[in-house]
């Protein structure tokens, strides 16, 4: 009965990942990934093999903030939760996929505690929020332009600086 009730809740387990829209890692407290679902697996251009029971601060993990430094291990949300056992949403960072191209993602990352209150797994739920970034830094990379050229009164005022303003930027490749 205890087997029967297990693949039951299994499978229920298997549903709710799949169906979930955003991406879904369950971590083992240890920091290894033990599951996930294909969404996630899409949002981190990983198969759910080449994720299973590697550590979430292995060195082939790019990540990044907004000024587009690497997030240090002391920093990083599930780094955080195992360490202090709260929960942690909202944290935006940027990544770098296997194939070289870059997506911004919202995390929110939770403890799953017995009922001693040890941490035996970590969730993290992933949310693609790239389009949404892409807008906000290239609307704080054109304000300045902006300022500038509502400023300027020569060309010469205008083309170095704008040239800087736009190519000293890790949103130029997007402009």
């Amino acid at each position: 009965t205890e087997i029967t009730d297990s693949k039951v809740a299994e499978r229920k387990l298997d549903h709710v990942l799949e169906t979930a829209p955003i991406g879904i890692l369950l971590l083992s407290a240890e920091g290894k990934i033990t599951r996930t679902n294909a969404r996630a697996e899409a949002l981190l251009g990983l198969s759910e093999s080449r994720m299973d029971g590697v550590a979430y601060d292995h060195p082939d993990w790019d990540i990044w903030d907004a000024a587009g430094d690497p997030i240090p291990r002391e920093d990083h949300p599930i780094t955080r939760v195992r360490r202090t056992g709260e929960t942690i949403t909202g944290f935006t960072h940027g990544i770098t996929l296997p194939d070289g191209s870059e997506r911004w993602l919202s995390s929110n990352v939770a403890p799953v505690k017995n009922e001693n209150g040890a941490i035996e797994q970590v969730v993290v739920a992933l949310e693609d929020v790239t389009v949404p970034k892409r807008l906000e830094q290239l609307t704080e990379t054109f304000q300045p332009v902006s300022e500038l050229l509502n400023s300027a009164t020569t060309s010469e005022e205008i083309e170095q600086p704008i040239c800087e303003l736009l190519t000293d930027t890790r949103v130029y490749q997007y402009a």
